[in-house]
C-alpha cells in the first residue's frame, strides 16, 4: 500500500492509517488474551505514529502549509491515548507468555503501553 501513498502528505496519510490499523489490531488481541501478538502490533503502530510528525515537517520545509494536518495529528494522538489508556485498565503489568514447544518471554506491558503514551503526547 505504501507506493500509492507518495509524497510528503501521501507519507502522513499512510503513517497514520498504518498506525490506527494497528492500534485496533492490538486493541482486539489484548482484549482476546493473545498478548504476544497484541504486543507486537502495539510496537508496530508506535513505529508508524513516529514517522508522523517527520513527514509534516518536511511539508513544511517544501513549502506546505500543514495547520491543517497538524490539528489532524494532534487529534488522532489524542484518541489513541484515550484507547491505550483504556487498554492500561485491562491488561495485566506483565505477561509470561509460554508458546508451544518455546521458551516462555516476558512481556511488559505496562511499560509498553506508558511508553505508547509518551510517543503520542510529544505530538500534543
Amino acid at each position: 500500500m505504501r507506493y500509492w501513498y507518495f509524497g510528503d502528505f501521501g507519507a502522513f496519510e499512510y503513517n497514520i492509517r498504518e498506525s490506527d490499523k494497528y492500534l485496533v489490531e492490538s486493541k482486539t488481541l489484548f482484549e482476546y488474551k493473545q498478548y504476544l501478538l497484541a504486543y507486537n502490533s502495539l510496537q508496530l503502530s508506535d513505529q508508524y505514529f513516529l514517522k508522523i510528525k517527520p513527514a509534516l515537517l518536511k511539508a513544511q520545509k517544501d513549502g506546505k502549509n500543514i495547520s491543517e494536518k497538524n490539528t489532524i495529528m494532534e487529534s488522532e494522538a489524542q484518541k489513541h491515548i484515550e484507547v491505550l489508556t483504556d487498554l492500561e485498565k485491562i491488561v495485566p503489568s506483565t505477561i509470561i507468555w509460554s508458546p508451544e514447544n518455546s521458551t516462555p518471554s516476558t512481556l511488559k506491558s505496562a511499560e509498553e503501553i506508558n511508553n505508547s503514551i509518551k510517543i503520542r503526547n510529544k505530538v500534543l
